[in-house]
This record gives C-alpha cells, structure tokens and sequence, in this order.
C-alpha cells in the first residue's frame, strides 16, 4: 500500500480550511453590502447640503441629487437619532415620490439644542464625512416679529415653461438664510416677517433692504437674483441668467451673469408724480366683505397686473380707464386672513412701478369697528375695465422658519453655524460603509473568491476526484 502524502489526509484538511477561510472572508463582505455590487449610488449622494429657515423649533434641510430618489432625515439629540423626517411634499401628499431636490422639515425640536442628522436615498445613508451632520435651533425671542410683507415672483425655464421643481435660497446681509420651494406653476412666496438675524438670536430690523436670491433647478441650473424687498412682485426670471432688480425693474441679464440695470425712481416718487397707486386698500385694512373692491390709478388706458397673495394666488390684468383709475373685484372668495395686493403698471415714462399693500379678510359675520367698507362710489364692472383673471395653480405650502447647520455656541450663548447655509456644497458626504464597487472591496472579494476555489480544488484532489 502505498503510503504517499495524498493518503495522510493532509490536502484534504488544508482543502477545507481553504474552503472555510474563503466563504468566511466573502460572507462577511456579502453581509455588509459591499461586494457584488458593480455600482455605489453616487448619483444619489446628496449635494449641497443646506439647512435653513432656523426657529426655535423646527429647522429645514435641503439637498440635491443626480438622480430621483425618495428622500429622508433621521435626527436627534444624540447620534443615535431616533426620528425620522420625510420630504414636506410627501408629508403633504401622503405618498413617497423620487425627487431631485429634497426639502425636509424638523419640526418640534427644543430651544437652543443641538440635533444630530443622517441622510437617507433610497436604501443607503449618508453622513459628513464619518461623522452625523448637525445644527442647532435658535433661542425664544419674546418680540413680536417685524410687519413685512413676503416676496414673490416667477421662475421659467430658458423654453418658457415652469420647471419641474426648483428650490429658492434667500438673505439680507446680517439675516439668516431661508429657503422654500417653487409652487407647480414657477411662482413662489417667500415670507420675511419671522427672519432672524445671522446668529438667530433676534427678528431681523430691515435696514438693508437690498435681498440676494438664488434659483436652482432640478438639472442644477441656476439663477442669481438681486432685488429690493419694496419691489414686489419681482418681474419674472429665466433660470440660468442673473438678474439686479436692486436699481430698477426691466434690467439686461445675460448667460454669464454681466447685468446691467436702469435707474428708477422710489416708489413715493413714483405715486406722487406718475399717480400709480392703490387707493383701495390702506396699508393693512381690515375686510369683511370676502370680495372686496380693489382701487387706483395708473397712466390712461394702461395695463395693471394685479397679484393677490392668498391660499391661491390670483394674477389678473385690467386697464386703467381713460381717467386713469382701475377697480378689480375678485370673481371667488377670499378666505379669512392675511394678504397681500401687489400691482404693476408703467407710468408716463414708461418705467414700471410695483406697489404692495397688506390686508385682513375676516369671516362673514366677524363683527370689527375698524372694518374697511367697499368704497359705494366705485363700481366692480366699469365698462372701461377688461380683467382677465387667471388662477396660479396648486401653490405649495409656506416655508417654514428653520435651523443652520452646526451651530456651535459661544460664550455669548449666540448659536455659531460650523456649515456653511450657502447652496453650495459642504464636502463631499460619505455612506458609514466603504463605498459598493471600489478597487479594495472588489479586490477583497475576488480573493475571497479564489480562496473558496483553492480549497475545494485541493479537497477533490485528496479524494481522488480530480487527476493532475
């Protein structure tokens, strides 16, 4: 009998340890979801990650990403987050719908507290680095926040249509940075009476009226708007050109964002010399008429666009009469609360103005001493008038106030953000697992691989199932 190596049972124990190293060595890897992938998801990697619209108790964040993907934060008070945020249009809508542009609100969150967050798309999770994100809500302020009335404008694509979705960043200098969605039609509302300043610790007093804007496509085109915050409505923009409002209203914008602007009067001047006004309403009336008459006047026989800030926004145009005056009287109800009339028209220099007064529409019913009454002398269908009403459809809700990132405290106790709110990217945010697909995991796999095949290799041969 021959006593030759292959009957000592020696191949045959190394070929199952073989076996047993390399399945071992590919299980481990298999488990953690890091082989046999040929693709990490860097189109879903979230990109200029911002957090914005910072209040005591909610905060926004917003991302890009390359590719649609259902969207959400995981967030708490420690790193183990425990909570979990959805998109606010999923919340909204009841329903989980791929998106390139994510807009998540925190809500409920503790004064002067640092949050901890994740980002997850689709199935993966994201973090900054190796480390969660984090940002930290602003104090109580106990003032009553400054009357302002919010901007608002129109985004269209370089073809002429709304586009898909968009998302606008806005600031004065020495504000904080807040942000809110573009509605379904390109028209967008940005509240300013709850801004705060940089450090969140105070309302913001409005004495730089001079407000920076940034527009960002779902393709990531972007437009950078320049504007007083007494100019509303903001004319309508075409993402991927710059605008300056900032000195007057019809300014020349351009692809590589040279702008130029024409100068324009104030818009007293502009009342008292050209007489556009708006009569009808003063400046925070009071209403208990649900359709209440607008008034004014404007140069003869011209156009004025008349946009009303509501649950739906209503844009019209009428023509002034051969006088110069104009009515309006909405077709639907108003529902009860705050809003805004803002007009436009040229005047007899053929600049145009914009006027914005405020006003409250009270429930049928409400008894007020102070209620403004339609004005009896004006009729709501002049024969010289010919509006046009035309409904903006389905508006998106309001932004909500929230938080900056990484707000480290100082010894002031003002909340100091470590990330910058700018739309711009913060670094480039990492999953907690070594990327699916790279040159190490790949290679680790394929050894595991060979390892496996190695040992079943050399166990057949000890059995005498394979001949050299």
């Amino acid at each position: 009998m021959k006593n030759t190596i292959w009957e000592k049972r020696i191949p045959t124990l190394l070929g199952i340890f073989f076996i047993l190293i390399g399945i071992g060595l590919t299980s481990l890897l298999v488990r953690q979801g890091i082989i046999f992938i040929g693709k990490a998801a860097p189109a879903l990697s979230p990109k200029q990650v911002s957090v914005t619209n910072v209040t005591d108790s909610s905060l926004t964040v917003s991302y890009l990403t390359d590719e649609n993907t259902v969207g959400s934060v995981n967030y708490g008070k420690d790193q183990k987050f425990g909570q979990i945020a959805r998109d606010d249009r999923d919340q909204e809508n009841n329903s989980l719908t791929p998106r390139k542009i994510h807009n998540i609100t925190l809500r409920n969150l503790s004064p002067m507290t640092k949050y901890y967050f994740s980002i997850t798309n689709g199935e993966e999770n994201y973090l900054n680095g190796e480390l969660p994100y984090n940002a930290q809500t602003g104090q109580v302020i106990s003032e009553v926040p400054p009357e302002q009335v919010p901007i608002s404008g129109k985004a269209i694509t370089a073809k002429g249509t709304a586009p898909k979705e968009a998302l606008i960043f806005a600031s004065l200098d020495g504000s904080q940075k807040i942000s809110t969605l573009l509605k379904g039609d390109g028209s967008y509302i940005i509240p300013l009476n709850s801004l705060r300043t940089a450090d969140f610790s105070t309302y913001f007093d409005f004495s730089k009226p001079t407000i920076t804007m940034e527009i960002i496509g779902d393709d990531f085109t972007k437009s950078v708007v320049i504007t007083s915050i007494g100019q509303n409505p903001i004319p309508t923009v075409t993402l991927s050109k710059d605008y300056d409002f900032s000195l007057g209203s019809e300014p020349i914008a351009t692809d590589s964002g040279e702008m130029q602007a024409l100068s324009n009067l104030s818009t007293t001047q502009a009342e008292e010399e050209n007489k556009v006004t708006i009569e009808t309403p003063v400046e925070n009336a009071n209403f208990t008429d649900s359709r209440p008459i607008f008034s004014g006047t404007s140069t003869p026989n011209e156009k004025v666009t008349i946009t009303i800030n509501s649950d739906e926004p209503i844009e019209v145009t009428v023509t002034a009469d051969s006088a110069g005056n104009w009515t309006y009287r909405p077709d639907q109800e108003l529902p009860p609360g705050q809003h805004t009339i803002t007009i436009s028209s040229k005047d007899s220099t053929g600049a145009t103005r914009f006027i914005t007064r405020s006003f409250i529409v009270y429930a049928s019913g409400t008894q007020i001493a102070d209620a403004t009454p339609p004005p009896p002398s004006i009729s709501p269908s002049p024969p010289e008038v010919s509006p046009s009403p035309t409904l903006a459809p389905s508006p998106t809700p309001t932004v909500f106030p929230t938080a900056t990132l990484a707000p480290s405290p100082t010894p002031t106790n003002a909340p100091t953000p470590s990330l910058s709110l700018s739309p711009t990217p913060i670094g480039s945010p990492t999953p907690t697992l070594a990327p699916p697909g790279s040159s190490s995991v790949t290679g680790f796999g394929i050894l595991g691989m060979t390892i496996a095949l190695f040992g079943v290799l050399l166990f057949l041969l000890s059995r005498g199932r394979v001949a050299l």
